[in-house]
């Protein structure tokens, strides 16, 4: 089964936890067996990824700000590989826990078109990275070590 993420990335601010977070995202999909595909936009063309940062992405500069997610979420589909089973559209701050989560999303897919892939939300505490806590993702709780408040 070829399965394959659609995300894009586009820091104006410019905040360093968008970049840290991405990277988090890009590493628990890989753990998923899941190939990714990322359209990065940046006006003046600085960009923060490289080619390992992705199985496909793809850079631009050019179009406006405004309804640039969707825009580049089109154009990450567009340019999906034409064996592609499944395509997962996320955003870059989405962690699966669920070990497995791939099979789950193919049982719902033969019995819906479309679905969502989560049910629960946890907001993790930003600054992590500054603690040194190496989190498994497979393993969270409700634990408050983990969670933004």
């Amino acid at each position: 089964m070829n399965v394959w993420a659609v995300c894009c990335l586009f820091n104006f601010a410019p905040s360093h936890y968008r970049n840290s977070n991405y990277k988090i995202f890009r590493e628990n999909l890989k753990k998923h067996d899941i190939k990714l595909l990322t359209v990065e936009f940046d006006p003046s063309g600085n960009y923060q990824l490289t080619q390992k940062d992705a199985e496909k992405l793809i850079q631009l500069t050019d179009g406006d700000v405004l309804w640039q997610k969707e825009r580049l979420l089109n154009i990450g589909i567009d340019n999906l590989p034409s064996d592609t089973d499944i395509v997962l559209i996320l955003d870059t701050d989405i962690i699966f826990s669920r070990e497995d989560i791939v099979e789950k999303i193919k049982l719902s897919l033969n019995r819906y078109k479309i679905v969502q892939c989560f049910n629960r939300c946890m907001q993790l505490n930003p600054l992590l990275t500054q603690y040194n806590q190496e989190i498994d993702f497979f393993k969270l709780d409700n634990s408050k070590k983990y969670l933004f408040h």
